[in-house]
């Protein structure tokens, strides 16, 4: 393979027929994917045959009372391996496709399938999988985002009834420490969180010393950090 061609996809497939399984890997390799495993069973989600992980799973979603179960497994499979899963079934029944839509199995295939299909429908399950990623981590970072913004807050309120400070004093002595110790602001504002919090339960007023002069050397020596009565 070229050193600039893109690797083919690494597509498991479950297919409880296993003469099908042929089929498959022609299906497959006709849509320029790799077979990366074929399997007969879903009952270990937990396999080494996730490991390496494949890029996607795809999985025959069964009719009947079955569906409930093999869609659990697509998500345990989704969710705890991290891997997209295509769905492919005959089935029309509406129910079971809001089901496994509200769980969060979004991407379907209806059989019997063709080569232009899957390949199609395996780059937009691809595609779509990626930019949900992407969002993901985007929601991620503003939540800690807002949950730093409420220990800094809550570290100010400690410093400003510790040391008379106003609210612009006690910013900017975050705001100098997190320099100085190189840590994020929201770092420095959780270590007064917990020497204020040791504090009241181990300290008096009179024990009270300067939590900074430590709090300067808190991404070597955290555990030293003193507290604030």
């Amino acid at each position: 393979m070229n050193a600039n061609t893109p690797a083919r996809k690494r597509i498991l497939v479950h297919e409880p027929n296993k003469a099908l399984w042929g089929l498959w890997g022609h299906l497959l390799r006709s849509a320029d994917l790799e077979v990366a495993a074929l399997t007969a069973s879903l009952d270990n989600p937990r396999a080494n045959q996730y490991v390496p992980a494949p890029d996607l799973v795809v999985i025959q979603l069964p009719d009947g009372p079955n569906a409930s179960e093999v869609l659990d497994t697509a998500l345990f499979i989704q969710d705890e391996h991290g891997i997209p899963v295509l769905l492919v079934s005959a089935t029309t029944d509406r129910a079971v496709i809001r089901e496994a839509a509200k769980a969060g199995l979004y991407s379907f295939l209806a059989a019997p399938i063709n080569q232009a299909a899957l390949a199609t429908t395996v780059e937009l399950t691809l595609d779509t999988w990626r930019a949900l990623k992407n969002e993901s981590k985007k929601l991620e970072a503003l939540r800690r985002k807002d949950a730093s913004r409420g220990v800094i807050q809550e570290a100010k309120s400690i410093l400003m009834r510790a040391y008379n400070y106003t609210e612009e004093d006690a910013y900017r002595k975050l705001r100098t420490e997190s320099m100085n110790a190189r840590r994020t602001m929201g770092e420095v504002a959780q270590a007064v969180l917990n020497a204020h919090s040791r504090s009241t339960l181990d300290r008096t007023a009179a024990q009270r010393t300067d939590e900074f002069a430590v709090i300067n050397h808190i991404s070597t020596r955290p555990a030293q950090i003193k507290a604030i009565a």
